[in-house]
């Protein structure tokens, strides 16, 4: 839903991601690029040449180091590194980049009633709605196994 929110506000969106399905899915959402990191190693400096400075803003969802170490390469001076995925340890900063304010690091964890009133009233407003797959409680044991494998492209929903 974030890359049809970052859409609803006229934002363009690149996703980076090393699984093709998700990449499909984030065209589907709207995404104007995508790049897998494993086919395109020079992909951060493909991103600054089709913004033509960096990102303004980069953000991950994902668990992995990886993608926080190479988001600063991606993103434009002074610009904006979301922290939403957590790692299982600490992140590498450099201290100078956050010295001359090369980027500003913000994080996101959860919200309050009142971020989620105006989430839901905005995907009313541009018609936002996110991917659901509705199954019986006998499929649940297969869901839990594509989400551990990372192999859900939607949100699942238990009917019951």
């Amino acid at each position: 839903m974030g890359i049809q929110y970052a859409k609803a506000m006229g934002l363009n969106v690149i996703a980076v991601d090393v699984d093709g399905g998700q990449l499909d899915a984030a065209k589907m959402a709207g995404a104007d690029y995508t790049f897998n990191p494993e086919l395109c190693p020079t992909y951060a400096d493909d991103i600054k040449i089709v913004t033509e400075h960096g990102v303004d803003a980069a953000v991950s969802f994902a668990p992995f180091e990886k993608a926080y170490d190479d988001m600063p390469g991606m993103i434009r001076w002074g610009g904006l590194l979301m922290v939403v995925g957590v790692v299982d340890g600490p992140l590498t900063i450099e201290p100078l980049d956050m010295i001359f304010k090369r980027y500003v690091i913000k994080t996101a964890c959860n919200g309050t009633v009142r971020t989620l009133e105006e989430c839901i009233s905005f995907s009313a407003e541009h018609s936002i709605k996110p991917f659901v797959e509705f199954i019986g409680l006998e499929d649940l044991p297969q869901a839990i196994e594509m989400m551990e494998a990372g192999k859900l492209r939607k949100r699942v929903c238990v009917k019951f």
